[in-house]
């Protein structure tokens, strides 16, 4: 990155500006345009305060009522085998915050967006792509103007002189609270709450969006020069309410789903399965996890949130809250051969096509959508659907859980392993690409044709055991 110094109102400050912009305009003052020097700086690292931002994922639904921790909004009902503890909801439609808007990432597919990351106090993300996609960003422009709660400063800036510069100054006029701070114009002298600005070079566009850090991005279904895409909640049983049986099961209002506690029901394409359920609070990982595992012990589900987040009835929280934006994990489409063990804030990760998936920036990855409701939770039990939808079969992925939250003992990872055990597989020894079978199902190339062959992803290959732990489920 590049500071260069500039004046406003007769003091002197400084504005950073990346090394693609101050080569540009270095070029510039060679031929008399009269840019001023430039000198190298560092872009600060990504911080996300996501405790602080729980905007960015729980969304209010539309019709919904407003409840307490442990509360349904509304008075049990109670038949002689059933009663109901959480209302049916009135849409699957939600209605996003004030401070969201519709995010770049999402609206065009030609233009390459980066990863959000924080810079003097402010979230940028970074754009590349042809000259011609300077009229999606116009575009853009226009959506936020229209459709949210921005207003243009001035007018926009574009200016040939050997490359193109051009930028446009946004002003929030909505009722969210702000930081307060305005970011200053790189070409021009206009302050707002948002900033998108870039060069042309030939073909090649370059710029970056800047933004105030108390606002959000989230997919409002526009895409540029295409029809609007459907972003309500996904899942056939999402708007569905919920009842304790009178066996303590619970059990959704439309007929379709039933789980004891401690366990879960997966349903795959209308195709259902019983399986396992915890949900477990770790001091030392700092989150609390919901694990979803099959009669084999391997892992199907696993989605979890920082420790601090409160689980309520009734909140939804939808795929801002579980994106991962690294690149490792985009550039595979969200595809891992084993389950991932990161540090990231939060996961939804499942098993999906013989490894895992996690949705990832601009959901342009293998995972198309997915939500997570808290249809129910008190202080001994909380029950949660969650649905995921895929690019190949199985295309619809569906859970209802519902477990008990517990507390790890020290030492102990979120899932109830051992810090000894090995993570990969959970402590089964099991691998998880074949489910220990030492046997998986390929698609000969060219042919359509299915053969089963050896795992090749077992060590050793054919045996069923875990590459990691070599079977043992230690580390």
């Amino acid at each position: 990155m590049y500071y260069a110094n500039w004046r406003e109102n007769g003091s002197k400050k400084r504005r950073r500006w990346p090394k693609w912009v101050a080569g540009a305009m270095a070029a510039a003052v060679l031929l008399g345009a009269g840019w001023m020097a430039v000198q190298p700086a560092q872009m600060t690292a990504p911080t996300l305060n996501q405790e602080s931002r729980p905007e960015t994922a729980v969304v209010q639904l539309l019709g919904a009522a407003q409840t307490k921790p442990g509360q349904s909004g509304f008075v049990a009902q109670t038949t002689s085998s059933k009663t109901l503890v959480a209302d049916a909801l009135e849409s699957a439609g939600v209605k996003h915050g004030a401070s969201e808007f519709m995010g770049l990432e999402y609206y065009t597919d030609t233009l390459s967006v980066g990863k959000e990351e924080q810079s003097d106090g402010f979230l940028v993300r970074s754009f590349s792509g042809s000259a011609s996609d300077y009229n999606a960003l116009k575009a853009y422009v226009d959506l936020l103007c229209s459709q949210y709660d921005f207003a243009l400063v001035g007018t926009p800036y574009y200016k040939k002189i050997t490359d193109t510069f051009f930028e446009f100054t946004l002003r929030y006029t909505g009722s969210a609270s702000l930081s307060g701070q305005k970011t200053p114009g790189t070409f021009v002298d206009y302050e707002g709450n948002m900033m998108i600005y870039g060069t042309i070079d030939g073909n090649r566009l370059k710029g970056a969006i800047w933004y105030d850090r108390k606002l959000t991005t989230y997919d409002g279904g526009y895409r540029y020069g295409k029809s609007s895409v459907q972003t309500d909640l996904v899942g056939d049983s999402i708007t569905a309410g919920l009842y304790r049986m009178s066996n303590g099961s619970y059990a959704t209002s439309d007929g379709r789903l039933q789980a004891a506690v401690g366990r879960a029901v997966l349903v795959q394409d209308g195709k259902s399965s019983q399986c396992t359920a915890t949900y477990t609070f770790s001091a030392d990982s700092n989150r609390q996890e919901i694990l979803v595992t099959d009669k084999n012990g391997i892992p199907q589900m696993k989605f979890y949130f920082p420790a601090t987040y409160t689980m309520t009835t009734g909140q939804i929280y939808a795929e801002s809250e579980f994106i991962i934006e690294s690149s490792y994990a985009v550039k595979d489409g969200g595809r891992f051969d084993r389950m991932p063990e990161y540090t990231w804030p939060s996961m939804f990760a499942l098993a999906h096509g013989g490894g895992y998936v996690v949705p990832v920036l601009g959901m342009s990855g293998d995972m198309q959508r997915v939500n997570v409701r808290v249809m129910y939770s008190d202080d001994s039990v909380s029950v949660f659907y969650a649905c995921a939808q895929m690019d190949s079969a199985p295309y619809q992925i569906e859970a209802l859980i519902a477990a008990r939250p517990t507390k790890a003992a020290a030492g102990q990872q979120a899932s109830g392993g051992s810090s000894n055990w090995c993570s990969a597989c959970g402590g089964s020894g099991k691998c998880s690409s074949c489910g220990g079978s030492g046997k998986v199902r390929k698609l000969l190339a060219g042919t359509g044709e299915w053969v089963q062959q050896d795992c090749t992803s077992c060590r050793p290959a054919g045996s069923g055991n875990c590459p990691f732990c070599g079977g043992s489920g230690t580390k």
